[in-house]
């Protein structure tokens, strides 16, 4: 009885008639609602500048932006040396304000591009300054996010046919609205013989530059040489980027300031003795520097290895005092140029945030 009873429930629900309005009314629900039509016609693509993520950043009220101006121009005068990249961003950022003024009040402007080429040796800044740039240009408003995003050639080409422009495409998306910086960009220059995927980035981004540019800017960097034959390489690359900065290799009084300001960021300051000691260590490596010479980068590793032999020297005291913890000695400064010399460490960056730099 009871397995009858079970069946006429299924049957009666299998052929109960609801009304039309009811199935009307749960097909609309059930079904997707129609995407909304644009004015031309066509639906937005992904690579439509105006997608949802511009209008998501939030906007800033002048007195926001003009903030973040003044903290990224006082990071900028904090930087040890740098005399002649300091004056060329201030006057970047003067002729900016100006042509900002202009177009509030309706005249005339003069069409500049932001893209730049940054050369020099290893370890002279050029990721720092970037990333000030970019926080100079969301304060003048031209950029929304002013954030930065840094790639090289790994992380643009691939190693397979069809991979290298869907590479290109995710890192430029990441970077709209901010800064795009591409470290030893002349990577991306095909070698002579052989087939190489840099030419397809290369191209990609070029495409991408022109789609995005109100909202890209984009900065490449590396050796002076390296980079004017790679601009030199392709009428797309020199066409965009015709605005030049040139860093120098830190000279021996700046490498030892950048060394003191590290140390007064982790707490530690060098007797009158070791910072002479220190001095003519820098001044011997900057006489036998060449191209690869590290410049801050040196100055992080040596710092290190000055805390470590500092560390083994106390190891076998007792009476640890602030005092003692804190000063460094001429016997705390390695003498083993070797070892100074490898890694990549954003020194600008650590040694700025003493001053309340992000």
């Amino acid at each position: 009885m009871q397995e009858m009873e079970a069946l006429s429930k299924i049957w009666q629900g299998l052929h109960s008639i609801a009304p039309l309005e009811s199935y009307e009314q749960g097909l609309a629900n059930a079904l997707p609602k129609p995407l909304p039509q644009t004015t031309g016609g066509a639906a937005p693509s992904p690579a439509d500048p105006s997608l949802p993520d511009e209008a998501a950043v939030p906007e800033k009220t002048p007195e926001e932006l003009d903030q973040i101006l003044q903290k990224a121009l006082a990071e900028l005068d904090n930087l040890v040396g740098m005399d002649n990249i300091k004056e060329e961003v201030k006057t970047l950022t003067n002729f900016l304000k100006v042509q900002k003024i202009r177009q509030e009040r309706g005249l005339a402007q003069t069409q500049v591009s932001l893209h730049s080429v940054f050369c020099g040796p290893p370890g002279t800044g050029k990721t720092t300054v970037a990333r000030i740039m970019s926080r100079i240009f969301q304060g003048l408003g031209f950029l929304k996010k002013g954030h930065l995003i840094e790639t090289d050639r790994a992380g643009l080409v691939a190693g397979y046919v069809g991979q290298t422009a869907k590479k290109v495409d995710e890192v430029v998306t990441s970077a709209l609205d901010g800064v795009l910086f591409i470290d030893e960009a002349y990577a991306l220059v095909p070698p002579e013989t052989g087939k190489d995927f840099g030419q397809e980035a290369i191209d990609t981004l070029l495409k991408r530059m022109e789609d995005y540019r109100d909202r890209l800017v984009v900065i490449v960097a590396g050796y002076t040489d390296e980079m004017s034959v790679f601009i030199e390489s392709n009428p797309g690359l020199k066409s965009r980027f015709n605005r030049y900065f040139y860093f120098d290799h830190f000279k021996p009084e700046e490498l030892l300031a950048i060394f003191e300001s590290m140390g007064k960021k982790n707490h530690f300051t060098l007797t009158p003795e070791a910072r002479d000691t220190l001095l003519k260590r820098f001044e011997a490596l900057y006489v036998k520097r060449d191209r690869t010479f590290g410049n801050g980068r040196t100055v992080r590793n040596l710092f290190e290895k000055t805390i470590e032999k500092q560390a083994n020297r106390l190891a076998v005291l007792s009476n640890l005092t602030d005092e003692v913890l804190t000063t460094l000695l001429p016997e705390d400064i390695p003498t083993e140029q070797a070892s100074i010399h490898a890694g990549k460490v954003d020194w600008q960056e650590l040694a700025s945030r003493e001053s309340g730099g992000s």
